[in-house]
């Protein structure tokens, strides 16, 4: 290839990406990386497609490989900065920030990114002063939308709602906004009129974000790949299948659907002195491509060896992001496709399945700015189908290995914290800590969608949240039999 083709495909790559087509930026790049692995170009637009994706381990890998080859790119800090904070490594983000800064001291873009982090870290007011000059001078354009933003989400969770709307106003006029930028202005103010009690303007700005974000998703393939990759798995091979037997790792899982509770059970938990929280990530996906390198094409049948060789090196990094506990947590939700992978992997693991009122998490996702990693939250028909499948898989688990696992209902959880906390103590196997009382003590920053809501004492003004919108849940609430 010319390096003229090349530049060409970066440049339609990078188009697509502020078009909001991550998925479509990360396959066309893919390819030229591996063959083309210094071209600093294609690594940062292909970093940033593997984050929006969700992709935060390859994201990273290829940011920083980016930044070995462009080392005072400022762009590239703020990007990697990124990465950094969502593995809750808030002082290297931050450090990249104010060196990006030192490089492009007038851009509200680096402003804006430093601000984010420390919103993150709970530093609302430090935050907040970085931003107040950018959101109210008289030259507002482009530049500064990430900081309007940004500002807006700190003064609603201060309830200064006026100012939050003022500031997603002003920057919704501006001409010619990146979508994905568009899409979270329009999120942000669903939130912030959500909370004024504004719930038929709110669902109507949450639907216009949606609407960008969830350009092109298809949601039949969608189910489909989820139907797929449970047939991967049957009583068959799950019997076939040997346990790394000498693993005594005492991890616990804690699935369910985005916003069932994960978050908060996580930060009661991990207040117990002997139990540490590696937080979300992609360990199992990446132990799940593992196991496929390791199987027969034919048998998809592993040896014992290659299960203890996976396990031991998952384990492993499990065991540094928790601090090296006596037990620890991963919380990503959606391990629920992987359950008898679990029970092979880590014998001794424990897991908890979050259940909340269906409509009510139909909601928070709707209003959540996933992005394209969870485009089936864009929608009604999306949520239904994500329903669907989940059920589904539960099903088919039962089917093929009978997991022992401890359901948490969130409406239950936060009316009766204390016994129902002993309960999961009791089920993970360990004594109890009067701590798992106060969550929202918790030193350690929840990198999720939930990162606000388990700031606050345990409460249940979340409970039910789907009746200020029956009318517009009406088609979902059909469609999955709830009456």
């Amino acid at each position: 290839m010319t390096p003229a083709g090349l530049e060409d495909i970066v440049r339609k790559a990078t188009e697509r990406l502020n078009a909001g087509d991550a998925r479509a930026a990360e396959s066309a790049l893919r390819p030229i990386v591996a063959r083309n692995p210094r071209h600093p170009g294609a690594l940062f637009c292909l970093g940033r497609a593997q984050f929006a994706l969700g992709q935060f381990a390859a994201a990273k890998r290829s940011l920083d490989a980016c930044m070995r080859l462009a080392p005072g790119t400022w762009q590239v800090m703020v990007e990697l900065s990124k990465c950094y904070q969502f593995s809750g490594d808030f002082d290297r983000a931050l450090e990249l920030c104010d060196q990006a800064h030192q490089l492009k001291s007038d851009s509200s873009e680096v402003v804006a990114r430093k601000a984010e982090t420390l919103r993150v870290m709970g530093h609302h007011d430090e935050a907040a002063s970085l931003l107040e000059p950018i959101v109210t001078a008289e030259q507002f354009g482009l530049g500064e939308i990430s900081s309007a933003t940004v500002y807006a989400r700190i003064r609603t969770a201060q309830g200064d709602l006026d100012a939050a709307l003022s500031a997603i106003r002003r920057a919704l006029e501006v001409q010619g906004v990146p979508h994905a930028a568009e899409a979270q202005l329009h999120f942000q103010a669903g939130a912030t009129l959500d909370a004024q009690g504004a719930y038929d303007e709110a669902w109507t700005e949450a639907a216009e974000g949606n609407a960008i974000t969830g350009r092109g998703f298809d949601v039949r393939a969608f189910s489909d790949r989820i139907r797929r990759n449970l047939e991967t798995w049957t009583r068959e091979r799950f019997l076939q299948t040997p346990t790394a037997a000498d693993r005594r790792e005492r991890v616990v899982f804690i699935i369910g659907t985005p916003r069932s509770g994960t978050t908060l059970l996580e930060q009661t938990l991990s207040r117990h002195s002997d139990i540490g929280a590696a937080g979300e990530t992609e360990l199992v996906t990446l132990a799940a491509h593992d196991l496929a390198q390791a199987t027969d094409g034919a048998s998809l049948i592993p040896t014992e060896s290659s299960l203890r060789k996976i396990a031991r090196k998952r384990a492993r990094e499990l065991s540094k992001l928790g601090g090296g506990a006596e037990v620890i947590i991963e919380k990503t939700p959606t391990n629920f496709l992987f359950i008898p992978l679990l029970s092979k992997l880590f014998p001794e693991s424990r897991i908890i399945l979050c259940r909340r009122q269906p409509l009510d998490v139909a909601v928070s996702c709707f209003f959540q700015d996933f992005g394209p990693a969870l485009a089936w939250s864009c929608s009604l028909d999306g949520i239904a189908a994500f329903f669907e499948s989940f059920e589904s898989a539960m099903r088919h688990w039962q089917d093929v290995c009978q997991p022992e696992l401890l359901e948490i209902d969130y409406e239950e959880f936060v009316s009766n914290h204390e016994e129902q906390t002993r309960r999961a103590l009791d089920y993970i196997g360990v004594e109890w800590d009067d701590a798992c009382l106060r969550p929202e003590e918790s030193k350690r920053v929840a990198n999720t969608a939930s990162l606000e809501q388990v700031r606050r004492p345990v409460h249940t003004r979340s409970v039910a949240r789907h009746e200020h919108y029956s009318e517009q849940l009406a088609p979902l609430r059909a469609r999955l039999g709830i009456s």
